[in-house]
């Protein structure tokens, strides 16, 4: 996911690296739904479901520092480089936490040549688990505010 001012660096890191398939989801204005930009590269108009649907059969992420991708990609087991927004406190301090928790690297520019330096499969069994628990420790919450 990034923003649609990425759109022409994702295209000449691509130009050097066609090889690599990207789905780049972005939020361009007036984009179409989805554009061919050659072969291995396709943008698509930001759209939750295809996202989630694109990042669970993914090889890697690479995103803005949000923290729901961030989230969503470490529950998929995704490696992740994050490339926070210039400006954007909230995305720097989510790119660190990212890198501290071991879900994700971080990158200051939009570098793609560090997809080589990604794992190819991550595990965070107790990122899972601790998602799962949310509802458990909401409700315990409540009560507690309640009592």
């Amino acid at each position: 996911v990034a923003t649609h001012g990425y759109g022409e660096s994702v295209r000449s890191w691509h130009m050097r690296n066609s090889h690599v398939r990207i789905h780049c989801f972005y939020d361009r204005p007036g984009a179409p739904p989805v554009e061919d930009a050659g072969p291995n590269l396709t943008f698509h108009r930001i759209d939750a479901e295809k996202f989630l649907t694109f990042m669970a059969g993914c090889r890697a992420v690479v995103c803005t520092a949000g923290f729901e991708s961030i989230c969503e990609a470490a529950y998929l087991d995704k490696p992740v480089l994050t490339i926070p927004l210039e400006g954007h406190h909230e995305q720097q301090l989510n790119a660190r936490d990212g890198e501290a928790a071991g879900v994700a690297v971080s990158h200051s520019t939009f570098d793609l040549d560090a997809l080589a330096r990604l794992p190819e499969r991550v595990s965070h069994p107790w990122f899972r688990a601790w998602c799962q628990s949310a509802e458990h420790h909401l409700l315990r919450t409540i009560e507690i505010l309640v009592a």
